[in-house]
């Protein structure tokens, strides 16, 4: 287990041991998130066990709208959420685009969750393992998203790399959308309110 900050330096290392295919515990504006290569199957099935969550779609954390464009057909109405949302607290559900994705990571479904988050830490080690992490909530499944690493300490062993943002700013876990063909909808109140969201629905 190596720990690191947010530093360049350290995000370097911390890059190369995902790259690795190691297991990273890192940072959100939301809540701490773990993650890993999404594209290495062995790495994906790991966290499921790590979690000891079910073989459910895990969303894959992009350091762009560029990058997530990359993953998922993004429609109109996906672009504009994107956009004004972008980065930030908002995980949007579109067609897959990248076949190369195992199917563990997306649960054999022919759709992605992706998001932009809003920490500039997260945003940075991401652009340094290629623009693309797993990025699910730091903790066993069903338990409290943790806002501390500490608090992930706690609860989960077999983490490769801790990245140590501090406490993060919003505290609570995304909202989730769902935008397939020309129908958007709310799957998980987070940060953002159906109030906040209604001018883009």
């Amino acid at each position: 287990m190596r720990d690191f900050g947010c530093k360049s330096q350290d995000l370097d290392k911390a890059s190369e041991i995902i790259k690795d295919g190691g297991i990273v515990v890192y940072p959100t504006d939301t809540v701490y998130g773990i993650g890993c290569d999404p594209f290495n199957e062995g790495a994906v099935e790991k966290i499921f066990r790590l979690k000891r969550r079910h073989k459910k779609p895990l969303p894959v954390l992009c350091d762009s709208f560029a990058s997530a464009s990359k993953l998922v057909h993004l429609n109109k109405k996906g672009r504009e959420l994107g956009k004004h949302f972008w980065p930030g607290a908002l995980t949007i559900i579109s067609p897959l685009k990248e076949l190369r994705l195992p199917s563990a990571l997306t649960g054999g479904k022919n759709s992605l969750a992706v998001r932009v988050p809003g920490n500039r830490c997260a945003r940075d080690l991401i652009n340094k393992c290629g623009g693309y992490l797993v990025g699910t909530s730091a903790n066993i499944s069903g338990m409290e998203a943790p806002i501390t690493v500490n608090q992930v300490r706690e609860t989960l062993t077999g983490i490769d790399v801790f990245v140590d943002g501090g406490e993060t700013t919003l505290r609570v876990e995304s909202t989730v959308v769902e935008v397939l063909g020309g129908k958007v909808r709310v799957l998980r109140e987070g940060v953002l309110s159906h109030q906040e969201l209604n001018d883009y629905l």
